[in-house]
């Protein structure tokens, strides 16, 4: 009886979930095109750049707003069994309201499951893609080289680069250094507070080089000071993502690893990488608030159960970004950051799920 039970529910809460899912997607795409039209056309751009910017850009939708389809599709499923008396004869047949809502919670496992797997290594690619879409082709912006660069970090061969300004056409660099690294090891360390590629090298001024032996530090400031060893162009410095959005799971690790060796801060990247296992959670802990809440008759009815979603779901992505801010700015330790809102979600879906009547 109770496979019965679990294929019917499950059937029904899919058949929401696709419809939910669907119309997110499709409102959030028609806001987007509405807020850009007048860009799109202001730059002339071919419409088949257009349609394979948001193809790149869909993956990054259904990942945002499947959380609040999940929520909206387990209120509107259970509430529908339960404005029907389905729920009551169910649960005389001697199932109680936790086994029936069993196979909601494991297809909320698995769709954290795979947000987890797609945003961790199929999102970056078109999240990038979609960046270069919309920057080269519809918008028509300078290519890479022609307008001065931020805060990038570059890895080559054991060294890492980073750059607090790049200007690529002049080759200048402001606040500029460079950590060599060997078995895992800073073996060391050169900053400046400017660089000039010149003649295939990096000409530095205005700072120290470090080198780290096992017994101590031996430091060297200079004026000037050339490297040719250090030949890594500007244009080498633009090739890879520099955003953590940018990177998949293994590459962030790596960054960070790096990162942290150097001593550089690396608040931003282990936000970003817990957020890639945090954030997918959330679709398991809205059927834990959702299905609960709906299973009362009189909570759930359309317009209730739309409005409890909405008003759920800005509580939890307004506590995720808020979050986020306070974890990059080292307000909140990283791990905290990430975690906070999934399990203050969490506590208060646990909170429901006891009250409801079984």
């Amino acid at each position: 009886m109770s496979t019965v039970f679990d294929r019917y529910i499950g059937r029904e809460f899919l058949r929401v979930l696709a419809i939910t899912l669907a119309g997110f997607v499709f409102v959030y795409l028609l806001v987007d095109i509405f807020d850009n039209i007048d860009t799109f056309i202001d730059r002339d751009a071919p419409l088949d750049r257009v349609v394979l910017y948001y193809v790149n850009l869909c993956p990054y939708i259904i990942i945002l707003t499947l959380p609040m389809s999940t929520l909206l599709a387990s209120m509107l499923a259970v509430g529908s069994l339960a404005r029907n008396n389905e729920l009551v004869a169910m649960k005389t047949s001697g199932v109680s309201l936790y086994r029936l809502l069993l196979p909601l919670w494991a297809i909320g496992i698995l769709l954290s499951l795979l947000v987890v797997l797609g945003g961790g290594w199929l999102l970056p690619e078109t999240n990038a893609r979609a960046r270069r879409i919309r920057r080269f082709e519809i918008e028509h912006r300078p290519a890479l080289g022609t307008e001065p660069e931020r805060s990038l970090v570059h890895q080559s061969d054991g060294l890492i680069y980073h750059l607090g300004v790049l200007y690529p056409e002049r080759g200048v660099a402001e606040r500029m250094g460079v950590v060599a690294e060997k078995d895992g090891v800073v073996a060391w360390r050169l900053d400046a507070g400017n660089a000039q590629f010149r003649d295939g090298s990096w000409n530095w001024g205005h700072g120290y080089l470090r080198v780290f032996t096992p017994i101590r530090e031996h430091v060297a400031p200079f004026v000037t000071f050339r490297s040719t060893g250090l030949s890594a162009s500007p244009e080498e410095l633009l090739r890879k993502p520099r955003q953590p959005e940018e990177l998949g799971v293994a590459d962030l690790r790596r960054l960070i690893r790096t990162l942290s060796r150097s001593g550089l801060p690396t608040a931003k990247q282990q936000v970003e990488l817990h957020i890639r296992f945090s954030f997918p959670l959330a679709n398991l802990l809205m059927v834990l608030i959702g299905a609960p809440l709906a299973s009362t008759p009189r909570r759930s009815g359309l317009a209730l159960s739309f409005g409890i979603s909405i008003a759920i779901s800005f509580a939890f992505f307004g506590s995720v970004r808020a979050c986020q801010a306070m974890g990059h700015h080292q307000s909140l330790p990283p791990v905290v950051a990430a975690w906070l809102p999934d399990i203050v979600f969490l506590a208060a879906g646990l909170v429901v799920l006891a009250k409801v009547r079984k």
